[in-house]
């Protein structure tokens, strides 16, 4: 029995804006504090279910640390921005519009 509370989590669905967490497809119909850890150094931090929370009593955390994925995403948004810039020169070089303002 205690081996089936120790399973592994495969999956989890978060939807912070709205309070709304799954694990393994089902609800959790729990308080659970949930805390996003930014780039910038600060936390964020959201109660899930807050109204089954018990004053005094503390709740299960999930944290999640973006930080690194926050900076992956901003390096692939500056590559999109280049390989834009890129086509677009190629295109006005090609067209013979390079260097001429729009």
């Amino acid at each position: 029995e205690v081996r089936k509370m120790l399973q592994k989590i495969s999956n989890i669905t978060l939807d912070y804006q709205n309070g709304i967490l799954l694990i393994d497809g089902k609800a959790i119909t729990a308080p659970v504090k949930i805390i996003v850890k930014e780039p910038d150094g600060w936390d964020v931090s959201k109660l899930i279910n807050p109204e089954l929370a018990k004053q005094g009593v503390a709740c299960p955390e999930l944290i999640i640390d973006a930080r690194g994925i926050l900076a992956y995403l901003q390096r692939q948004e500056l590559k999109e921005l280049v390989r834009d810039a890129v086509k677009e020169a190629i295109r006005a070089e090609l067209a013979g519009t390079a260097g001429v303002e729009r």
